[in-house]
């Protein structure tokens, strides 16, 4: 599972999830029979992504918020070596109450150091504050330089604030206006990543008919010169918008300063999945893609190499 290199077929995963599991609880409802239990079976999956993992754990910690159901894994030993190390690395199996160990004969060195994943319906909670703490005793050696937490951390207020409107018709419950978030390090190429997830109804749904951004809509118009507007169309341009203007209130504010850091460095990576949309921004430039398939929420991804943070210490 990837949404670099099988997006379609990995996002159709998550939709027939959800919608399996809405059509067995209706029915298990209807027929007084709903035990509050729902059992996970990742036995055919043989690798996953840490974006694809972030999506799943989310979607399984939706369910068991929302029905308020006890999560079951079973045929665990059948489990590929990779998919339990990811999982357990983000704590799913906590949420599952599953206690795992992997053989030694199993285990597969690995240079990424994956922080458990973090959710809240705050943005100022303990839940980020702890993300932020990680994050820091992972990187403190090479900066301290504030405006990486300022960008994490807005990053993760926009979810709160944006991703969910009162009037959003979502297609499935969702546990309150809830981000995920979890940090990766590879001490191996010195590559930090961020990601941070939210269920809500995407970026272009919410930007352009937003009252907040009267200047965005008319910028939006500009930019597509009144072709038809996209959902990677709407990306790009908030993207484009979002590093040339400074707003004090607009949902990009901490994208903006993660792609003022990459462009500032010359060196790192965004990636922007949201509705049926993906739109990257490395190297100076700006890429867009239509996805057939709509991803059900937001997933943002930052990747920036330490040594960007090297040269602030001189070094």
């Amino acid at each position: 599972m990837s949404f670099s290199r099988n997006y379609e077929a990995t996002v159709r995963f998550f939709q027939r999830f959800k919608e399996e599991h809405t059509k067995r609880r209706k029915s298990k409802l209807e027929k007084g029979r709903y035990h509050g239990r729902l059992n996970i079976n990742l036995a055919g999956i043989e690798e996953i992504s840490i974006p694809a993992a972030v999506v799943l754990a989310a979607e399984l910690d939706r369910w068991r918020m929302v029905d308020n159901i006890q999560l079951n894994a079973l045929r665990l030993n059948e489990w590929s070596t990779k998919l339990r190390n990811i999982m357990t690395d983000l704590g799913v199996f906590d949420l599952l109450k599953v206690n795992v160990s992997v053989p030694p004969s199993e285990m597969k060195l690995s240079s990424i150091t994956l922080v458990k994943l973090k959710s809240d319906i705050r943005s100022d909670g303990k839940n980020v504050q702890e993300l932020l703490a990680v994050t820091k005793v992972m990187i403190d050696t090479f900066s301290s330089k504030p405006g990486l937490y300022t960008a994490i951390s807005e990053a993760i207020q926009n979810s709160v604030e944006h991703a969910y409107p009162d009037d959003a018709k979502l297609e499935f419950p969702v546990p309150g206006k809830r981000w995920w978030a979890t940090v990766a390090f590879d001490v191996q190429t010195e590559i930090l990543r961020f990601f941070v997830y939210d269920q809500g109804v995407g970026i272009p749904n919410t930007l352009p008919s937003n009252s907040y951004y009267e200047d965005f809509r008319k910028f939006l118009n500009t930019y597509t010169l009144g072709a038809i507007k996209t959902d990677a169309t709407i990306l790009e341009a908030a993207m484009e918008y979002g590093r040339s203007s400074t707003l004090k209130t607009h949902r990009g504010k901490g994208l903006a300063k993660m792609a003022a850091i990459i462009e500032e460095s010359g060196e790192g990576k965004i990636r922007i999945l949201s509705a049926r949309g993906q739109v990257t921004y490395e190297a100076s430039k700006l890429a867009k893609r239509e996805l057939s398939t709509h991803l059900g929420g937001t997933l943002v991804e930052w990747s920036i190499p330490l040594r960007v943070f090297n040269r602030d210490k001189g070094e």
